[in-house]
């Protein structure tokens, strides 16, 4: 999903955490406002990019052959692994988040047994000293690890943040990791980057068909840049060459939807005129990731055991393989991809309003999710559209 305001992840979060916020009045002693800011900002931290974040561009944006491993950050697929690798891969992330995330808390409930000195802040020599007791041994071997990392989290000091780290490092630690986790199995719900059984598009169990593979230069793109880099050299030589590729560039990639098999369209997220969901496997992303967080405090008291299997045992519930198995769709010119994309481009309970393509903005011109036809008369959706009254 893309990160609209007012919609994409954003929206997915906030239902997700009403749906968290509807057996509890607060976590942590905060509320379910609050709690959306802090989830919404480590969910969002997983997008971050060159445009976003120009101290911290993340990976995102990389393609499969940049950054293999980021792939399952964003339940996508490296095609240089089978379909149930790359399954197991992306549970691991998930699962792995949540694992980080229980032992920031963990860190939590033993600050201030770590904190020798009382002075709220844990330096390496403090957490050196828990690992000879074996009750804190756990909580100070992952501080020493991530020592470095973890005081950087707030800004909670004057200057450069090396006095050590502190409960809010620890506390922003594990809404980052639970962010990263929402935002990956929230991506596995767009079909930009899974295919799911669409039997039922509000199942949050469904089962998983297919894997695509991000790939922003993909054959339209390089062909693009070529062509452009060959014309711009024949009218002004090594400058016209460089400017040439990126137009050709620019122009490959607004010529078909999709990057690699990632077609955007199915990232935007419809809204309808009161603010809500409006498609039925983007309330089945947030149900997900309502039961997801709700398993995680369950059981964040656990012991790490405990904790994980409980935590593993619910992810691996969200990516089981369909009967028939699962592909990794690579190629956007597959047949076989196109007809899924489009099956579900086209389906009456996957996408919401469309366009009419060529047509005018009258009533009949202008189906609803429940009138869209088989027909691919209809080609996007566009969320931000006024709908024709």
């Amino acid at each position: 999903m893309d990160q609209k305001e007012g919609a994409g992840h954003h929206k997915i979060t906030e239902e997700a955490t009403r749906k968290l916020f509807e057996t509890r009045d607060t976590i942590d002693g905060i509320g379910q406002q609050e709690y959306f800011q802090q989830l919404d900002e480590g969910q969002e931290h997983a997008d971050r990019s060159p445009i976003s974040s120009p101290l911290d561009w993340g990976e995102t944006w990389k393609p499969h052959w940049m950054a293999e491993d980021a792939q399952r950050e964003h339940s996508m697929a490296d095609p240089n692994l089978s379909p149930e690798q790359n399954l197991q891969a992306i549970r691991s992330f998930v699962g792995g988040q949540l694992n980080n995330a229980h032992a920031a808390h963990s860190a939590s409930r033993d600050f201030a047994a770590l904190d020798g000195d009382g002075d709220g802040h844990l330096t390496s020599t403090e957490i050196k000293s828990g690992m000879g007791n074996e009750k804190l041994a756990q909580s100070a071997a992952y501080l020493s690890r991530e020592l470095g990392t973890l005081e950087e989290l707030s800004n909670d000091e004057l200057g450069d943040e090396n006095d050590g780290l502190t409960l809010k490092d620890l506390q922003k630690a594990e809404m980052r990791s639970l962010g990263a986790a929402t935002h990956a199995l929230e991506d596995s719900y767009s079909s930009a980057h899974m295919f799911r059984d669409t039997t039922d598009p509000s199942d949050p169990h469904a089962r998983v068909e297919g894997i695509n593979v991000f790939n922003p230069l993909d054959e339209e793109t390089t062909t693009g840049v070529a062509g452009g880099a060959a014309v711009g050299a024949l009218l002004g030589g090594l400058a016209g060459a460089l400017v040439g590729a990126v137009a050709g560039g620019i122009v490959g990639v607004g010529s078909d939807e999709d990057m690699g098999t990632h077609d955007h369209r199915f990232d935007e997220v419809p809204v309808d005129e009161e603010g809500r969901l409006a498609r039925a496997s983007d309330l089945a992303a947030a149900e997900a990731s309502a039961e997801m967080l709700s398993t995680y405090y369950e059981h964040r008291d656990d012991d790490d055991a405990a904790a994980h299997q409980a935590f593993a045992d619910t992810v691996a519930s969200f990516y089981q393989a369909s009967d028939q198995g699962v592909s990794v769709f690579e190629d956007n010119d597959d047949p076989a991809w196109q007809q899924e994309r489009d099956e579900r481009l086209n389906a009456t309970n996957n996408v919401a309003d469309y366009d009419w393509v060529g047509g005018t903005c009258e009533e009949e011109a202008s189906p609803t999710a429940s009138e869209v036809p088989d027909s691919g008369q209809y080609d996007s959706w566009e969320p931000e559209q006024e709908i024709c009254e």
